[in-house]
This record gives C-alpha cells, structure tokens and sequence, in this order.
C-alpha cells in the first residue's frame, strides 16, 4: 500500500493578456515575474500582447464550481478560475457572451477575448486561420489564431519575442500531445482566469532554460525562474527553492524518485508528495 502523501506548495503561471488598445498590464497582486509557455520566456511585444507572468500557491479553499468537469454553474456560465488577494486561486462562475473550449459561437466565428472599453471580455468574433503552435498576430477585436485557441506571446530560440496559438482548455484531456492544462491567461481588467495547454517539465530531469527550474504546478510541472533558498530554510513558494527541491511544510527540501528511484536522497527519507501529474514525486525528509 502506498504511504500517505505530504502536501507540498504548487504553482501556477498567471499570463496578463492585454490587447493592443490597453497596453501591456500586470494584474498580478504579488507583483512577482515568472512562468513560462512550454520552457519559452515570459517576453511580450510592446504595444501587442504583452505578458507579465506570476507565480501563486494553488488552492481550493475558495472553489464554488468545478472547472475541470464545468459543474455548479447556471446555464450560460462558465467555471473559471480567478485569483485571491492572498495570491490564492479560487474558482466562481463567470457569464459571457460565450465559452472559451466549447466554442460556441455561429459558423465562422469564434469565442475569444476582445476589448471593451479597455478590458478584455469574452465575445465572438470573426475566426482565424493559424493553428496550434503557429505565429500569430492579434488586434482589439480579434486574433488569427483558430476557435479555441488564443494568441499569446513567447520567446523565440534566437531570444527574439514573438506570438503563438496555444489551446484553451479545463482539464489535462483537452490538451493534446503530452501537454497539460496549467497555464493562466490573465485578461486586461476581467477576474476571469482561463488555462491553456503548455508542456509540462520534468521535475527530475530539470530540463527547462537556463535561469529556470521546473517546479510543481496545479496539473502539472512548469517552468518558473528559479529560486535562491537553500534546502532546510523557510518558504512560501516552491519556486523560492533551487532547482530540484520544493517547498515541502514550509520548508526547501531536495525532490526524490518515490520510492526509491532517481533521484533519491543524500540524507533523510524519500516521503512520497502530492504532486500533480508525477506520479512517482516525493521529497527527502528528516523522520
């Protein structure tokens, strides 16, 4: 029988989505920078859609809905998640005009976000043509990426900003080619903080860019800027830890391969962690 799993302190990238008419933003109320889209920077286009990436603790204390399953809610509404003053994510029930994955607009439209009066809101607006993981372009009232998918910037390999099409989703099973459902869009001026689908790291592995470690997320590992605190000292976030550890009870202590895999532990016991998707997470504890 498995042991019983510890908690550990899981992340998740809040990307600001400001359309051309609104600037760029940053509505992230911790003010820290980070997350990025499939191991890509966090860097926008000035005056495009430029992103300003946060990192906060995940929770459920302040669910009223189910976003994965999209139960609780009234006809015409949505469950999406919105962010806390505490940096928290709750979820709520949202209305629109329509909804972001099941894209339920006329022929030849699509749901996506748009400016009104300088905040973003769901609307349907004329469809695009480039697909998943294409380049993009985006204006006030439209994109050209397909139904279902939302332009959003990244970094190029040449370090060079540019936009692509990545998919809105609710849960893991409406991404597709080993991506997951852990990424936060952050409209200008609207609470409603929908995900899409970015690949998970690997949190063994640290496989991210340079000056990023791969650290817990709410469905899956994701790339944030590594951290500085060393194992056996205080935290709040696992990104405050260095590369390969986590912040477990409130505390950095090294990742381990549970139970007894690679990694495993130069000292202390390797404690099985609640990390979700890696099944086989745990962490080197004192007992």
């Amino acid at each position: 029988m498995r042991a019983s799993s510890v908690g550990v302190a899981v992340l998740g990238a809040v990307f600001a989505l400001a359309l051309p008419v609104t600037g760029c933003g940053n509505d992230n109320p911790n003010g820290r920078d980070g997350g990025a889209l499939d191991g890509g920077g966090d860097a926008g286009t000035p005056g495009d859609a430029g992103v300003d990436a946060g990192l906060v603790d995940a929770g459920d204390a302040n669910d009223t809905c189910d976003v994965a399953g999209q139960m609780g809610c009234d006809a015409g509404e949505s469950c999406l998640l919105y962010q806390l003053p505490s940096s928290d994510f709750g979820s709520a029930c949202f209305s629109g005009e329509c909804d972001l994955v099941a894209q339920n607009c006329p022929a030849g439209q699509k749901c996506t976000y748009v400016s009104d009066g300088g905040v973003s809101v769901r609307a349907c607006t004329a469809d695009g043509t480039d697909g998943e993981g294409a380049p993009c372009s985006l204006t006030a009232t439209s994109n050209t990426c397909q139904k279902g998918l939302v332009c959003l910037p990244k970094t190029l390999p040449d370090g060079d900003a540019g936009t692509f099409c990545a998919r809105f989703c609710y849960s893991n099973g409406d991404c597709a080619n080993g991506e997951a459902c852990f990424l936060t869009v952050a409209p200008n001026g609207n609470s409603e903080r929908p995900l899409v689908c970015a690949r998970p790291c690997d949190l063994f592995a640290q496989d991210c860019p340079p000056g990023r470690g791969c650290y817990p997320g709410p469905t899956a590992p994701g790339c944030y800027p590594e951290g500085t605190v060393a194992d056996g000292e205080p935290c709040t976030f696992s990104d405050e830890c260095r590369p390969g550890s986590a912040c477990v009870q409130q505390q950095c202590a090294p990742l381990c391969a549970f139970p007894d895999g690679t990694p495993g532990c130069a000292s202390g016991t390797c404690t099985p962690l609640a990390i979700p998707g890696v099944s086989d997470a745990g962490a080197c504890l004192d007992m």
